[in-house]
């Protein structure tokens, strides 16, 4: 897979990490999760961006056959960068499964399990990455400080 197509799959994953929770309580939290969720479906990316913190760090990892890349963005890079990537997506389906919420002292830490699926001009592109993102309290509202997705091996491109 090319570089270009880890970027595209990377930065629809990190609009896919959990992303605000109001009295960082595990029911609402789960409940925004699918709000953010459904924004994702509607490529809605204000919706998306407006739980980030701005001095969030978002860093995607692959590991592919033993190869390991890390890139790191700031909320501004990531919101640029996926505005971009969206304009060429035909089709994008986002499937979380296996979240795990902790709560400490007005943080939260969710890690999930998340499936996609990209299509662009006729060729899909199927990834499962595990994400993990960090939701903390900032000026009295829950955002995201960091996101990080992890992609390793589980890749997958098709002519549709």
């Amino acid at each position: 897979m090319t570089r270009a197509g880890w970027m595209l799959i990377a930065l629809l994953s990190f609009a896919a990490c959990p992303a605000f929770a109001q009295a960082m309580e595990e029911a609402t939290i789960r409940r925004l999760i699918a709000e953010v969720d459904r924004a994702l479906a509607a490529r809605n990316l204000d919706a998306v961006a407006h739980h980030i913190s701005e001095t969030a760090r978002l860093t995607v990892e692959t590991n592919v056959g033993g190869n390991v890349e890390r890139i790191t963005m700031s909320k501004a890079e990531y919101v640029d960068a996926i505005r971009l990537t969206w304009a060429t997506v035909d089709e994008y389906d986002v499937r979380r499964s296996n979240v795990r919420i902790s709560l400490t002292g007005g943080r939260a830490t969710i890690t999930s399990t998340v499936s996609e699926s990209i299509t662009v001009r006729g060729k899909t592109l199927r990834t499962t990455s595990t994400d993990t993102s960090i939701v903390e309290l900032i000026d009295g509202r829950p955002q995201v400080t960091s996101a990080s997705p992890h992609f390793s091996h589980r890749v997958g491109l098709s002519d549709e």
